[in-house]
């Protein structure tokens, strides 16, 4: 499991419904074991300006590089995107959360 979280960047809607977003690598010696990729979650908090009222679940994605296209997304609707490493032992400490869409 990863000691450190990694920093994640909205870069930009791709269409209206998919969402580009990076971020930054785990220092090898934080990783605690050989990295085996990134688990990226995220989840609708808001549509049209008005928050989701709802329990609406995570969608997971594993990657195994610094970017992914979140792909899919719903039109006008903001969604909440973190990003954690993991290798064999599992899940590190996840990255802040951010908003985008």
């Amino acid at each position: 499991m990863p000691k450190d979280a990694p920093f994640v960047y909205v870069s930009d809607m791709f269409d209206s419904s998919t969402l580009s977003i990076s971020w930054t690598a785990i220092p090898e010696e934080h990783a605690m074991g050989r990295l085996l990729g990134y688990h990226v979650m995220y989840t609708p908090v808001k549509k049209a300006d008005k928050p989701l009222k709802e329990n609406v679940g995570v969608t997971t994605i594993t990657v195994d590089n610094l970017h992914t296209r979140l792909k899919g997304l719903e039109s006008f609707t903001s969604y909440m995107i973190w990003v954690a490493g993991f290798t064999a032992r599992g899940d590190g400490i996840a990255s802040s959360r951010v908003t985008g869409g």
